[in-house]
């Protein structure tokens, strides 16, 4: 999915700062968050507890944060509902597309064995509505910026 005109985000950006990619103002049922034990937000090894208007809470670690692959990996660490499976990894990587000088964005999702096929499908349905907020945002930023009103059509859609 191409989500935005230019260079990637840094993965610190993408990562460590949790508004940089806009998703406090993209995503609507997000409530706060929070590090954990006086860790940086960029700090491999952290702990993240994010906590959602639906009264959801999850903490993750920080697995890997990379500038150079502009990737940023976590883990569910703890979720206030029952795990529904014993190990969720996921990985967002930014990948420049120099013929459009736009961005992909890949986000991936790894589960252990025991993960249901509801769970699956829920996680990547998110992950699907989260990117397509997060490709909104940038173009809104974009068109903003360019002082141009009409609608900037969406690559891929």
């Amino acid at each position: 999915m191409a989500v935005h005109a230019g260079t990637p985000p840094s993965a610190a950006q993408s990562a460590g700062q949790s508004n940089a990619l806009g998703v406090r103002s993209v995503d609507h049922t997000h409530e706060n968050e929070e590090m954990l034990d006086g860790a940086a937000p960029t700090e491999v090894g952290g702990v993240r507890e994010m906590r959602w208007k639906t009264g959801e809470r999850q903490r993750s670690r920080l697995l890997a944060l990379s500038d150079l692959e502009h990737s940023v990996s976590w883990e569910l660490e703890w979720s206030l509902a029952p795990a529904e499976a014993a190990a969720i990894v996921s990985e967002i990587k930014c990948l420049p597309v120099t013929e459009d000088d736009f961005t992909f964005v890949s986000w991936t999702t790894e589960f252990s064995a025991d993960a249901s096929a509801e769970l699956i499908n829920q996680t990547t349905s998110g992950n699907q509505e989260t990117l397509a907020d997060i490709e909104r945002h940038f173009f809104e930023r974009q068109r903003a910026a360019a002082g141009t009103s009409p609608p900037i059509a969406v690559p891929g859609r």
